[in-house]
C-alpha cells in the first residue's frame, strides 16, 4: 500500500463527530457509513470529519483532490492477512512505525 502525505486545505468538511453510537459507526457494518458517503458525494461535498472506529482519535474522509495540497509520496506499507483478516501491518521503510 503506498501513502501519501498531504496538508488539508482551508475547505469545509461535514462534521460528523457528534453522531457517534450512530450507525455509521457500527465497527463491522458499513452500510449506513457508505450511503452517507454516497450522498456527501452526490451533494459535491469535499468530505467527512469523523471519529475512529478502531483507535482513539479523529480521520479526515477526503472526497475531492482540490481539498488537499503539497502531496507527497511518504511509504509503503506491506498488508499481512489471514483467511482475509488483516494480522499485521508492516512499514517498509525500516521505521518500525504504521
Amino acid at each position: 500500500m503506498r501513502v501519501i502525505r498531504a496538508q488539508l486545505g482551508q475547505t469545509t468538511l461535514h462534521d460528523v463527530r457528534h453522531l457517534v453510537g450512530h450507525a455509521i459507526y457500527h465497527p463491522d457494518d458499513y452500510g449506513e457509513a457508505q450511503q452517507l458517503g454516497y450522498a456527501l458525494r452526490d451533494a459535491k461535498s469535499f468530505g467527512a470529519h469523523y471519529q475512529s472506529v478502531r483507535v482513539q482519535g479523529e480521520c479526515y474522509g477526503v472526497m475531492r483532490a482540490r481539498a488537499l495540497s503539497d502531496a507527497i509520496h511518504w511509504r509503503y506499507l506491506r498488508y499481512h492477512y489471514d483467511q482475509g483478516a488483516i494480522v499485521n501491518v508492516e512499514s517498509l521503510d525500516g521505521s518500525g512505525r504504521r
